[in-house]
């Protein structure tokens, strides 16, 4: 400190010295505070008593979470395999009272139902049914649209829907057998259905989707304790 004020033309000891010593006393001690392993560890006992903030390495790099939506087909490319989507099927049919609640429509509605199924190189790993309200099509016919691109892209450019959140029941499902023959199922195999209602921003059902997905996956979740 005494060099330091000397090179700046002050001596050591005067009054001069001894203010500028006073004004950067507090400044001086949390530098060399800030040199030593003392900091880190009162920041980590401030995080275990819920104070700062806790970073759980673990759950940082859980692979394929349940409770993050990400794009199927993402999903399979990030696995280091090609998806591709067969068997597309569109058609247009009235909701039924249940579909009618879960899109909020009046029930009668014409809604747009697409099956497919999606492969990761050539092993069949989805059959996916979804519904959609025919009314958020804004005219453009459905029966015309490429339905093996990702739908969520689909739904920004044909209808103007950004999907933000997803509610999802998950269940058990042994499928029909029309459906486990194009699923190239084993005797006895389950596979996991994923029951999702799809929200825009402003909380509006776009979509409902029925995903049956096979042994493929392998999902992790993060649940937390309240």
């Amino acid at each position: 400190i005494g060099r330091m004020f000397g090179l700046g033309g002050l001596p050591v000891v005067n009054a001069t010295a001894l203010y500028y010593l006073r004004s950067y006393a507090v400044l001086f001690v949390l530098c060399a505070l800030g040199s030593t392993p003392w900091p880190a560890r009162w920041a980590r006992k401030l995080q275990v008593r819920g104070i700062g903030t806790v970073i759980h390495r673990n759950v940082v790099h859980l692979p394929n979470r349940l409770d993050q939506k990400v794009e199927f087909l993402s999903m399979i490319a990030a696995a280091g395999h090609t998806p591709h989507t067969d068997h597309v099927r569109v058609d247009i049919l009235p909701a039924d009272e249940s579909l009618a609640r879960l899109l909020e429509i009046e029930p009668g509605a014409q809604t747009v139902r697409v099956h497919k199924r999606v492969l990761a190189d050539e092993k069949p790993v989805i059959f996916c049914i979804d519904y959609f309200p025919l009314a958020i099509f804004r005219g453009t016919s459905p029966l015309q649209l490429d339905m093996t691109e990702p739908v969520f892209d689909m739904l920004k450019r044909e209808c103007g829907q950004v999907v933000t959140s997803t509610t999802t029941r998950v269940q058990a499902a042994y499928g029909d057998p029309g459906m486990r023959r194009l699923m190239e199922l084993s005797s006895g195999e389950a596979l996991l259905l994923l029951d999702e209602v799809s929200y825009t921003r402003l909380c509006l059902p776009v979509m409902r989707s029925l995903g049956y997905y096979t042994n493929f996956f392998d999902f992790s979740i993060l649940r937390k304790k309240f």
